[in-house]
């Protein structure tokens, strides 16, 4: 049965890691991993995450990877996503 993989790293090391249920859909996988991800940032750095792509202060540590197959976000540490089946 398929499941969502989370795992969380701070570098190379995996720290944790988290089933979730396969019904959750990729856009609330996502919502999920930028709010754990938001648990290691500062309020400035949250605010300047989410200020517009074409903003010269915008961060992008909430912006997900190009990679469609898994949801990576973060820096250091930063988190996977990926269904497994």
């Amino acid at each position: 049965m398929p499941t969502w993989k989370l795992t969380k790293y701070e570098g190379a090391i995996e720290t944790s890691h988290w089933e979730l249920p396969a019904e959750l859909n990729e856009a609330q996988v996502e919502e999920i991993v930028r709010r754990l991800v938001c648990c290691n940032l500062t309020e400035e750095e949250v605010i300047n995450s989410s200020l517009p792509a074409d903003s010269s202060k915008k961060y992008v540590l909430l912006d997900r990877n190009e990679d469609p197959t898994v949801i990576h976000i973060g820096k250091n540490p930063f988190y996977i996503a990926e269904l497994v089946k």
